[in-house]
């Protein structure tokens, strides 16, 4: 039996990965028992639970289990291994004296786009490692067509958090200096976002909205002049392709090799990551704009195309 770690729950993007993929997995498989953080030392020690006979784990998310049985994880990007400090440090420790070598072991490994696929390769100096590109999928419910959210200024988007590489601050700053023009924020960081508007002079032309379910968003997404994805590393962008769908252009730095994946050809590309003056210039130039839309191919972006590639590995390890 093939044991899956169903433990990943929430808004954020391995969460949604985790129960798109795991409602759709064909192969027989069983919950890896307990509901401990997996990415905490107690969530390691639940593979101590699993039962006599377990052929492999898979996981949708970056975390092993103690166990012997060999794992199949996701690795979706290594942006946790960046920076300096305690935390980036301890990172580093766990996914070279833990995660590393149940990769090599296994042979195997998932990530979900071409840009996570090269980093992988150069970490894990071993290309007898198979690294499995699973892609990434976008909800049906974002699409051209249906309500669109209505404010009383015309808003740009923004979908994430206030990490480092989120380059949240650029946006701002920008915003300050394009005055016709509101922000509207989707994350659950409310008193992070509320700090960091407050701190930019914008607070009274900028919204955090939080637990959004996925039709409110796609309202907002159509109602928006364009969605802004300043970030300056990401594994994917879902918060791309999902605009994309919905028919709203995106803003980005060019340099974010996975959001020029998914954007190039559809979005407006930056030279520059932290110029606040281009951000700006590119944003009044969208506001001139009368509704500018795109048409974008959604094809490449399918869970059940996902699905399809992790139950083709999981399979393997029942032969």
């Amino acid at each position: 039996m093939i044991a899956v770690d169903a433990r990943f729950t929430g808004n954020h993007g391995i969460a949604r990965y985790a129960r798109e993929v795991t409602g759709r997995l064909t192969v027989p498989w069983t919950a890896l028992p307990g509901s401990r953080n997996p990415a905490s030392v107690q969530g390691l020690l639940d593979g101590w639970k699993l039962p006599p006979g377990t052929r492999m784990v898979y996981s949708p998310g970056f975390n092993v289990v103690a166990t012997k049985a060999p794992q199949v994880v996701t690795i979706h990007d290594l942006i946790h291994l960046g920076g300096s400090g305690p935390q980036p440090l301890a990172y580093r420790v766990y996914y070279e004296s833990v995660i590393k070598p149940r990769i090599r072991s296994a042979g195997t490994v998932l990530t979900v786009s071409r840009t996570s696929a090269l980093e992988l390769r150069k970490w894990l100096g071993r290309s007898s490692v198979e690294i499995v590109n699973t892609g990434n999928g976008c909800s049906p419910v974002f699409t051209p067509t249906g309500k669109a959210h209505t404010g009383d200024r015309p808003y740009f988007l923004y979908v994430g958090n206030t990490r480092r590489h989120k380059n949240v601050d650029v946006i701002l700053h920008a915003l300050a200096r394009v005055p016709e023009a509101e922000l509207l924020v989707v994350s659950g960081e409310v008193g992070g976002f509320t700090r960091l508007f407050q701190t930019a002079g914008v607070a009274g032309r900028s919204t955090v909205l939080s637990s959004v379910p996925d039709s409110y968003l796609a309202e907002l997404y159509r109602g928006a002049v364009a969605t802004l994805f300043p970030s300056t590393r990401e594994g994917f962008g879902l918060p791309a392709v999902e605009s994309l769908s919905c028919g709203t252009p995106v803003l980005y730095w060019r340099g974010c090799a996975s959001v020029h994946e998914i954007c190039d050809g559809y979005g407006l590309a930056l030279r520059e990551a932290n110029d606040p003056a281009e951000w700006t210039r590119l944003m009044q130039g969208m506001l001139r704009r009368a509704r500018s839309r795109v048409d974008f191919d959604t094809a490449r972006y399918s869970w059940n195309r996902v699905a399809d590639t992790v139950n083709e590995v999981l399979d393997a390890y029942r032969c």
